[in-house]
């Protein structure tokens, strides 16, 4: 893009890395089930019907728990974001 702009670029590579590493550092304090389905559906993008499967869960145990984990991260991040100013701190020395 010829008006792009080299500085604007940075910030939103530092921004989005940034992001990364909360969303990284949620999904490391999620227990092993959660972060198993987050795996399957997402990186692996099986179906739930596969998922139930393979974990011998229900397909509906399997839906609610991929929204309880979601949420779960949502919620860790939004503290991290809201009020978490020590712990905005932390992450960005790591």
């Amino acid at each position: 893009d010829f008006f792009a702009n080299p500085e604007q670029d940075i910030i939103d590579k530092e921004q989005s890395d940034y992001i990364n590493k909360i969303i990284r550092h949620c999904i490391r304090n999620l227990t092993s089930k959660q972060r198993e389905i987050l795996f399957l559906r997402f990186n692996c993008k099986l179906s739930y019907e596969e998922i139930s499967l393979i974990l011998d869960l229900t397909i509906e145990s399997c839906h609610t728990t991929v929204y309880r984990t979601i949420r779960a991260i949502k919620e860790m991040a939004d503290k991290i974001f809201d009020g978490g100013k020590n712990m905005l701190l932390e992450l960005r020395r790591k």
